[in-house]
């Protein structure tokens, strides 16, 4: 579970700094604006290894407050391989509660059914079906490595 932080505050101050003392999994979204190393007035500007190892940490500190959204979407891809399963399994009220959250609407058009699926349903649906093209043309394993997925 997150540690929630209050929605919508921007913080100003030293990124790192900033960082070091946010819980992890605390916050969605990250903007910051480093250093760009130029020597402006505003700036010290250090040696090339020196910056690099510093926006390293930065990075780290970064990926530390929002950690678990990789293992979020991984359980979530894991639930999602299942689904079908799952959703077989169920009463037929159960069946068609789950429906009417997943679906905002279906078209019936020249005898095919198209579903209009609800938010975030719709771009699963949307990456499910890139996913299953790729796989068809061979670029892309069934081992869903992240270097191959969707962007």
């Amino acid at each position: 579970m997150k540690n929630r932080l209050p929605v919508n505050k921007i913080r100003l101050g030293d990124t790192l700094e900033y960082l070091r003392r946010l819980p992890n999994d605390s916050v969605d979204l990250i903007v910051s604006s480093p250093p760009y190393n130029l020597g402006k007035e505003y700036e010290a500007k250090t040696s090339l290894d020196h910056y690099l190892a510093q926006q390293r940490t930065v990075l780290e500190e970064h990926r530390s407050a929002s950690q678990s959204y990789m293992d979020e979407g991984i359980a979530l891809m894991e639930l999602a391989t299942r689904a079908a399963d799952l959703f077989e399994e169920q009463s037929a009220s159960e069946k068609r509660r789950l429906l009417e959250f997943v679906l905002s609407n279906s078209i019936w058009a020249s005898g095919e059914l198209t579903p209009v699926f609800r938010q975030p349903f719709d771009m699963l649906a949307d990456m499910a079906t890139v996913g299953a093209q790729k796989m068809a043309a061979g670029e892309l394993s069934s081992s869903h490595r992240q270097e191959e997925l969707p962007r």
